[in-house]
């Protein structure tokens, strides 16, 4: 019988407890912690350690434009009354990706065998993320899985058209370094060398910044397949370092909410997802400790995820997410604990979350735009200074040698 890794929420103590259990399945575990009256946050099997094998890459990823429709599908077909069953029946044939098509058949062969909607997603941890498994659990317990699921598809989708629109705001930039990093390749590597050899003038007398870029022409040409090596191994062990450890991450995060220029950026986009994830599990009625503890999952730095863990201490002892947020204002601006404090003094705390994250949201977009407007124009006069650099290092020998014929 295998083993299963667990993390609960024991209501009746008021805290977080991890274990495990010996059983037939993750949905089963989930029946016996939920009798026990503990709320699950996660369940996985415990993997025993193996000895490295080679294997060839599985595609198993489901395109998130498909994931976003199928959200939107599920949530409109549950709010118009059609049953379960019916509704992954006509799911999984209009299903376009193989594996995802085979997902979707599994849960619904789990409905019709009388399983909760969350416990047939929680099979899949890597195609349904835990935030939208516990989003769909505390509507199931709290009765109003359509409404959450509306909420929960209302969220992918305005973070699906803010993403789009980001990415469209960058493409520009994007191209605009392309085309300059290949037209800078061809001038210095194919026109400058062949103008070299045409001018046949001793290096030592030509002017320094000729000899500058015939330097690094030179080098590059003769050395391309080290550069090259160097290069992709840099990349390579960078993107570990900073993306694959720890520590290059903690470095990474520092440097978004510290640096200059992006900073701001990165803030408001935190302060979005916290405030905006913390609704929904509100609204479908997920308990404020548990909520946290999914929350901080959700939260892209590591800084604000210890921002999470302050506040959920802070709510176990008694005391408010007001009380925590003060402690953080490198992380959270004073209009957000303004709100904050009205909220919970109010009792509108899930309308306050909710205008935070819509507003920080229009920050985001707007923050983005103020940062293109500043790249592109800077793009272009750094472009223009390559030019010009190249083009100077071609023409100052020629007008050397029209002063030596007069």
């Amino acid at each position: 019988m295998p083993f299963f890794e667990y993390t609960a929420y024991d209501k009746k103590n008021n805290r977080k407890i991890k274990g495990e259990i010996d059983s037939t399945s993750a949905a089963t575990v989930r029946d016996d912690l939920g009798a026990k009256g503990l709320f699950v946050i996660e369940v996985k099997e415990k993997v025993a350690k193996k000895q490295f094998k080679f294997k060839l890459p599985t595609f198993k990823s489901v395109p998130w434009k498909e994931l976003a429709g199928f959200f939107k599908s599920l949530s409109l077909s549950v709010k118009a009354g059609v049953s379960l069953s019916q509704v992954f029946e006509t799911l999984v044939d209009q299903a376009v990706h193989p594996y995802f098509k085979t997902v979707l058949a599994d849960v619904h062969l789990g409905i019709t065998k009388g399983r909760a909607l969350s416990e047939c997603f929680e099979a899949y941890p890597k195609i349904f993320p835990h935030q939208f498994i516990a989003l769909v659990q505390g509507g199931e317990q709290s009765g109003k899985l359509a409404e959450t699921l509306e909420e929960y598809s209302k969220y992918v989708e305005e973070r699906r058209k803010m993403m789009g629109e980001i990415i469209g705001k960058l493409a520009y930039p994007a191209i605009i370094v392309l085309v300059a990093v290949a037209a800078l390749l061809i001038l210095t590597l194919h026109i400058f060398p062949t103008f070299m050899k045409a001018l046949n003038i001793p290096i030592s007398k030509l002017p320094f910044v000729t000899q500058l870029v015939y330097g690094f022409s030179t080098t590059v040409l003769e050395h391309w397949p080290t550069i090259l090596v160097l290069v992709i191994v840099g990349g390579g062990g960078s993107q570990y370092f900073f993306f694959g450890t720890s520590q290059g991450r903690k470095i990474v995060h520092y440097l978004q909410i510290n640096f200059p220029v992006v900073k701001e950026l990165f803030k408001k986009m935190n302060i979005a997802t916290f405030s905006r994830t913390m609704a929904l599990q509100s609204k479908a009625g997920v308990a404020s400790v548990a909520s946290l503890e999914l929350t901080k999952k959700s939260m892209p730095n590591l800084y604000y995820v210890e921002m999470v863990d302050d506040i959920l201490e802070t709510i176990k002892r008694g005391g408010s997410y007001l009380e925590a947020m003060k402690k953080k204002p490198h992380l959270v601006t004073p209009l957000v604990t303004l709100l904050i404090s009205v909220g919970e003094q109010t009792g509108t705390f899930d309308e306050v979350l909710d205008t935070i994250a819509t507003y920080y949201n229009d920050e985001v977009r707007a923050t983005v735009s103020a940062l293109t407007s500043m790249i592109e124009p800077l793009m272009i006069v750094l472009m223009g200074c390559f030019v010009a650099v190249i083009v100077s290092a071609m023409f100052l020998p020629l007008f050397d040698l029209v002063t030596l014929v007069h």
